[in-house]
């Protein structure tokens, strides 16, 4: 079709594409339409750190694919319960695609404000409330990992480490001095 020579020809796009061979005085013709399928699109999402327990469904749903996950399973979904590196590879008419995902598990200590406390008038205490990695949330919005109490009241932490969650509160009472004559 390009009037080239040669004995092989590389196709690059789509198109209607033709040969013509001579030998010595046959004349053979053949010709062949190529198209290009579109490869298919897989994302699994980011790596991720669940609660110990929680359980994820990955989901690789793609119209026309057939499916192979790390454990030769073939499901267009693949439930995980356990940390590790999970991966499929998807077909849409001969395009192959993969992704991979890595879970990891936390299994968060809970956290303990202590028992409830009685003070003496006058007195403070710091509740502490540090675990490496988390973020913090007070009865009043605050989010330092501790909270200085000077009042009576009851006071309550939200401890949060990746999508797990803790909390705990505690009661602060407070007694009158006693005046010894």
């Amino acid at each position: 079709q390009d009037n080239s020579s040669q004995s092989t020809y590389t196709v690059t796009d789509p198109g209607l594409y033709a040969v013509t061979v001579t030998v010595d005085e046959c004349v053979f013709e053949d010709e062949i339409e190529i198209e290009y399928n579109d490869p298919p699109d897989i994302d699994l999402g980011q790596d991720v750190t669940l609660c110990e327990g929680a359980v994820i469904l990955l989901d690789a749903t793609t119209p026309g694919a057939t499916y192979v996950w790390q454990d030769q399973s073939t499901s267009a979904q693949f439930e995980v319960n356990e940390p590790g590196t999970y991966c499929v590879t998807i077909n849409v008419n001969g395009c192959t695609a993969e992704d991979e995902i890595n879970i990891d598990y936390i299994d968060p200590e809970p956290v303990d404000l202590g028992p409830d406390l009685t003070l003496c008038e006058g007195e403070t205490i710091l509740l502490d409330a540090y675990m490496p990695g988390a973020t913090y949330e007070w009865q009043n919005n605050t989010t330092q990992s501790d909270f200085f109490v000077d009042e009576p009241g009851t006071y309550s932490v939200t401890v949060t480490i990746g999508d797990c969650t803790s909390s705990d509160e505690v009661d602060v009472n407070y007694v009158q001095a006693i005046e010894l004559n």
